[in-house]
């Protein structure tokens, strides 16, 4: 683990800065003597969970293979894809004075918790929820990282008074399907171990399923990811799969082109004839588009 700093307008977007958009980033400018109508675009991606984001490390050893953060490092000149799996603490973010912040805040969101940085990213978890945040945690989850957040007293509390939720991410039934597109994530077994262990200590849990990386295989996955959790199963697609997974062997070739055959439309829709009457069933912006359902309009909505 490489621990310092970083700073840079790319990085902003990353470690929780909000992004600023006005008239000129579109060329235009605001006429003196008119008011502007504002008009509010639909909510999409962490925004249908909540209102902010925050992230204390930059690089991730999970080493997803359809990373968005890995693939815009890439784009953007700021880190190899090969890289990315080098994790880099951003001890001047953790150290900085935490606020409150009106509406839920998502963490993490570019990087996981895992348990090289589990001490770091524990204080920095701790810091936002003593100054009173509600916080979404969303992870790939290790049983010792679980297990090393529950010693805080602070942790425990606000799990209790759901101030903290936490949001496993489980994309696929098959471990040999994570172990291609996750290979240096925790096994599925490991993150079915994590929910029970929040369950146990009275946490509320929930699963994210974006990307679904084995549609074929939803019916196995949801009938035992259901009965165990007290919160929601979001399902959703692999975006900008042809842009953020790099296709080098005729095996990436051959698993790019079965995922894409199953987010066309009518592969989407009997999924979602499937579960579209359980109420625990949420489904992602990626989906709605493609089915032609309503995006959501208020940030951090949730539903």
């Amino acid at each position: 683990m490489i621990i310092g700093t970083h700073s840079g307008g790319f990085f902003n977007k990353y470690i929780g800065m909000p992004a600023k958009t006005s008239l000129s980033t579109f060329g235009m400018s605001k006429p003196r003597s008119c008011s502007v109508l504002t008009i509010m675009p639909k909510i999409s991606g962490t925004r249908e969970w909540a209102v902010h984001n925050e992230n204390c490390v930059i690089g991730c050893s999970h080493d997803c293979r359809y990373c968005y953060a890995a693939h815009n490092a890439a784009r953007f000149h700021q880190r190899t894809r090969d890289d990315w799996n080098r994790m880099v603490v951003n001890w001047e973010k953790i150290n900085a004075k935490k606020n409150f912040r009106q509406g839920r805040i998502m963490f993490p969101t570019s990087h996981d918790i895992t348990p090289e940085v589990k001490e770091p990213c524990r204080e920095f978890l701790i810091h936002m929820l003593e100054s009173g945040n509600e916080v979404l945690l969303v992870s790939k989850p290790h049983l010792e990282v679980m297990a090393y957040l529950w010693k805080s007293d602070t942790i425990w509390k606000a799990m209790r008074s759901c101030k903290l939720v936490f949001r496993f991410s489980i994309g696929c039934h098959s471990d040999e399907i994570r172990q291609y597109w996750e290979p240096g994530a925790p096994s599925i077994a490991e993150r079915i171990m994590c929910i029970h262990y929040i369950r146990e200590h009275d946490g509320k849990v929930g699963v994210s399923s974006e990307p679904l990386l084995e549609p074929w295989g939803v019916d196995a996955m949801a009938a035992e990811i259901l009965p165990i959790i007290n919160d929601t199963l979001w399902l959703g697609p692999l975006n900008q799969i042809g842009q953020r997974v790099r296709c080098v062997t005729p095996q990436d070739y051959d698993e790019v082109a079965k995922l894409k055959e199953w987010q066309t439309e009518s592969r989407v829709r009997v999924i979602y004839d499937r579960f579209k009457d359980n109420s625990q069933v949420r489904w992602k912006d990626g989906y709605k588009r493609l089915l032609g359902l309503p995006l959501a309009e208020i940030e951090g909505e949730d539903r």
